[in-house]
């Protein structure tokens, strides 16, 4: 966890304010899927988008990663 994520994270709840996540398993969507979900939660405001699973039998994770951040 980065120290701007954290900082984050306590000034919203300092403020009462709430922040949106996604979580994105790697393991279970391709590039067009990835691109709806990620549009999806650009509109919907989300705060962060997160990438992980539980499993990472693929190794696409960095990937999808660059994919998102582009």
């Amino acid at each position: 966890m980065s120290f701007s994520f954290l900082h984050e994270m306590q000034q919203a709840r300092a403020r009462g304010s709430k922040k949106l996540a996604v979580l994105i398993d790697p393991d279970k969507v391709d590039e067009q899927s990835l691109a709806h979900s990620v549009g999806h939660a650009v509109k919907a405001g989300a705060d962060f988008i997160f990438v992980g699973g539980s499993l990472l039998s693929n190794d696409l994770s960095g990937q999808w990663i660059q994919f998102i951040k582009e």
